[in-house]
């Protein structure tokens, strides 16, 4: 008779075939998984559009419905009608008597004002009629006085006295012949040309200033305004932020200023656009801002082409 010996092989113990079991199943999911894990992280979503993004969920809309519902209000029983009582005719007041008119008193001519000539007119008027005239020669007359040597006057009384006349007179002749020659007008023409001068002046500087006011406002109005660019800028401010948070779950230390430099055309399309600075260190995100801001239109104008610079921070919230 023949005996078979008992497997004494251990339950624990490794066995050739399963081994080669194992690493055969671990290379086949290598093999299906290793396409997968690089294809889906290179696929980039499509943008969603705002009216997705505004839209509320179905929970929040079920719940702003409930709370809508209108309250059926208890029906009001119709009053019974009123009777209509027949009005009362008022009563005609009665007429009072005019009162006569009274006369209108004739108002009282007003007296004439006259104008006083100003002050300084006045004593411009003096002082030239102190250099010519009358007062003139009085004032010769009383240099000539002081000049008289009066020690001769006790030898020869009558022949100095009949020369001091025959001076006199002839000194009066001779100024009475020339005449006073007038009133100097052209010392006194000297103020009015100034003040015109003046005036002239003051006329051409409005004139310069109004110029420059004018430049200035045409200047504005045929260019695009930075009221226009910012609220541009802040209606399309979540599509910028969308691909910044999508940014950051790649890599959370993004943040930063970001320096755009962008040529607006009249018809408000955006003809080019450059980054100028930047802080977030990023070429990928700062790329994608640049063709999102290609795609702003700030509304047609008549305006002329601008270029600005405009900055937009990114920041963690």
């Amino acid at each position: 008779m023949s005996h078979y010996a008992d497997n004494l092989v251990l339950p624990w113990s490794k066995v050739s075939n399963e081994s080669k079991r194992y690493w055969g199943i671990v290379l086949l999911l290598f093999i299906l998984t290793l396409p997968i894990a690089l294809i889906i992280p290179n696929i980039e979503l499509p943008e969603k559009e705002r009216s997705q993004l505004e839209a509320l969920p179905p929970q929040l809309a079920k719940v702003i419905i409930e709370k809508k519902k209108a309250e059926v209000k208890p029906k009001e029983e119709p009053e019974p009608p009123k009777k209509e009582e027949p009005e009362k005719k008022p009563e005609e007041p009665k007429k009072e008597p005019k009162p006569e008119p009274k006369p209108e008193p004739k108002p009282k001519p007003k007296p004439e004002i006259k104008k006083t000539p100003p002050k300084e007119v006045v004593e411009e008027a003096r002082k030239v009629a102190k250099s010519s005239g009358l007062l003139a020669l009085q004032d010769d007359l009383a240099d000539m006085r002081a000049t008289l040597d009066t020690s001769a006057l006790t030898t020869t009384p009558n022949m100095v006295a009949n020369t001091i006349a025959a001076t006199a007179s002839a000194v009066d002749a001779g100024r009475a012949l020339q005449g006073s020659g007038g009133v100097n007008t052209s010392e006194m023409a000297v103020p009015a040309e100034t003040v015109a001068l003046t005036q002239r002046e003051s006329t051409v500087l409005e004139e310069s200033e109004a110029e420059k006011r004018t430049a200035e406002a045409k200047k504005k109005a045929s260019e695009r305004s930075s009221g226009n660019i910012r609220r541009v800028f802040d209606q399309n401010k979540s599509s910028l932020f969308t691909l910044y948070h999508r940014e950051l779950r790649k890599d959370p230390s993004i943040e930063g200023k970001l320096v755009l430099k962008l040529t607006i055309e009249p018809d408000g399309a955006v003809s080019s656009c450059e980054v100028v600075s930047s802080d977030l260190n990023s070429p990928s995100l700062e790329k994608k801002i640049v063709s999102r801001v290609r795609l702003f239109n700030f509304g047609a104008k008549p305006v002329g082409a601008k270029m600005i610079t405009y900055p937009i921070d990114f920041f963690q919230s």
